[in-house]
């Protein structure tokens, strides 16, 4: 997104016209820079391979300067400069312009998660399983899931949860989010309800800056809605966009760990994606966008 391309896995609407990331003269720029950046020791060496660990690990040690993720959590690592790390101040910054008409805005999210929930046909309990899935939904299990445990996350302030010093100052050094996390609250994965309100809580002035930044007009753009489609096209369009990822993340970790060159397979990548059925692909999903504009 620095670069003024799309998340690599995503389609978005342009005109009314659905497209794929990869397809956007932009996104082989971003590659080649993303690339140049790689070899110049820029992104760091293990960025294919470290995870959601890799904040842990590079900026508590001094590694990292620039990363895209969260205010809330990212701009609690300024603590570090309190003992650690003397002088280290992590800023949120404004999408760069590119070139004319080209700017590194990010993708806002939907309000509504994209990930939903199921039952195997092979559940040996199918009732519990979908009390359990709808107690995430109730009121405590929504708050669970965003909070933790009361008495020990947070507590009841004048109807509203409030995180303890466990979790805002945690005797072991840990940021808030890690701190949930590791007993299962704001891990990814099921659909539930986020509340703005648990990020915002525990967002320093810096962070909220950042809120304040990406909420002016023309610094996000807007996800593609949440589709629906028939079990046929769904079942096509995984099969399609499993080939398509694949032969994506093959490509784009040869040209940014350069062991091959963007110019020289451009071509042979493009080829092997429509091979794959991104055409295909994209009628699936603009008939999807086509219905959802026709039922609004």
């Amino acid at each position: 997104g620095i670069f003024g391309a799309r998340p690599y896995k995503t389609f978005y609407v342009e005109n009314d016209q659905v497209t794929f990331a990869t397809l956007d003269p932009n996104f082989k720029e971003a590659v080649k820079l993303s690339a140049d950046w790689y070899k110049k020791g820029l992104i760091d060496k293990e960025v294919f391979t470290r995870g959601w660990g890799a904040r842990d690990a590079v900026l508590p040690t001094n590694m990292g300067g620039m990363t895209l993720d969260w205010f809330g959590s990212t701009a609690s690592y300024n603590s570090l400069s309190t003992g650690q790390i003397p002088g280290f101040e992590f800023y949120p910054m404004e999408p760069i312009q590119i070139k004319d008409g080209v700017k590194s805005v990010t993708v806002g999210r939907n309000t509504t998660p994209e990930i939903g929930w199921g039952i195997s046909a092979a559940s040996k309990n199918p009732e519990q399983a979908i009390k359990f899935m709808d107690w995430w939904f109730s009121e405590e299990g929504r708050r669970t899931w965003n909070f933790g445990i009361e008495g020990k996350h947070y507590t009841m302030v004048d109807g509203k949860p409030v995180f303890t010093d466990y979790v805002l100052k945690n005797p072991d050094g840990k940021g808030p989010l890690k701190v949930l996390q590791e007993v299962g609250a704001q891990v990814s994965g099921p659909g539930v309800q986020q509340d703005a309100e648990y990020e915002f809580q525990y967002s320093n002035d810096i962070a909220k800056q950042g809120f304040e930044m990406y909420m002016k007009d023309g610094n996000t753009k807007r996800p593609l809605p949440i589709l629906k489609y028939s079990p046929k096209d769904i079942k096509e369009l995984d099969k399609i966009m499993a080939l398509v990822n694949q032969t994506t993340e093959e490509y784009m970790q040869k040209w940014i760990l350069g062991v091959s060159d963007v110019d020289a397979d451009w071509d042979t990548y493009m080829s092997r994606i429509q091979q794959n059925g991104i055409e295909r692909a994209k009628e699936i999903v603009q008939q999807g966008y086509n219905h959802y504009n026709s039922v609004k």
